[in-house]
């Protein structure tokens, strides 16, 4: 199935869904919270929003992917996380944004 039609649309009532993966990332998640996952991180490869390790095991940022294999990724160097796990939530909210249209605010 395309994109443009996914098995499962994000709705506000998934706020309270990134609110518990949020406050509990390292899992095990309920089926409801995977299902929320498996959306946000199933995306096409062009455009993906990944981490990037700039220091190793000390730094991260976030980047994207061009969809083109061979070509480097395009690290996003306006915020550096000493946190991975700040880093990984971040990414979350920008995948969030562009899936669903709307900013995620909990």
């Amino acid at each position: 199935m395309s994109d443009h039609h996914p098995l499962y649309k994000i709705t506000d009532a998934d706020r309270a869904l990134a609110l518990e993966f949020k406050c509990n990332m390292e899992g095990p998640h309920r089926p409801d919270v995977l299902r929320l996952l498996n959306r946000i991180f199933w995306t096409p490869i062009k455009g993906r929003i990944v981490l990037v390790c700039i220091r190793n095991h000390r730094e991260w940022c976030l980047g994207r992917l061009s969809g083109v294999r061979g070509e480097p990724i395009e690290v996003l160097r306006k915020t550096v996380y000493t946190d991975r796990n700040a880093a990984f939530w971040a990414a979350f909210e920008m995948r969030w944004q562009s899936i669903s249209g709307q900013s995620l605010e909990i």
